[in-house]
């Protein structure tokens, strides 16, 4: 069965950066994600994003600035992969997510800062 999962990934550009959408590989196959919340935090807090940035650039020297994410390393391989029914899927008949059931393995959650240099002339 090959399920994939949909995700938000931020891409940082030296002139810009910008949130899409993107496809990620099979759930059942590649447990580890970044930037994206745990299920509990989104069951529970209703938040799908798990990237926060810095709302100040900070100055260097030079007359550029520095910007700062703070996202989440999820790894999630110990954590059972279930199989539901989705009457809304028209290619597969059920989806598969992993979900951690009460008394069973959590994901192992990493907090990362990413810096990233602005020069004055927005290179």
């Amino acid at each position: 069965m090959n399920i994939l999962q949909i995700a938000t990934v931020v891409y940082l550009l030296p002139f810009a950066s910008y949130v899409a959408c993107t496809e990620l590989a099979n759930v059942e196959e590649d447990p580890k994600s970044a930037g994206v919340a745990t299920f509990v935090l989104q069951e529970e807090f209703d938040r799908y994003t798990g990237y926060w940035w810095c709302p100040l650039a900070e100055p260097t020297l030079g007359g550029g600035k520095i910007l700062r994410i703070l996202y989440e390393e999820n790894d999630e391989s110990e954590v059972e992969v279930i199989h539901v029914t989705s009457p809304m899927l028209e290619t597969r008949r059920t989806d598969s997510f992993r979900y951690p059931k009460t008394g069973t393995a959590n994901p192992k959650v990493t907090f990362k800062l990413s810096e990233i240099t602005i020069a004055s002339d927005g290179t």
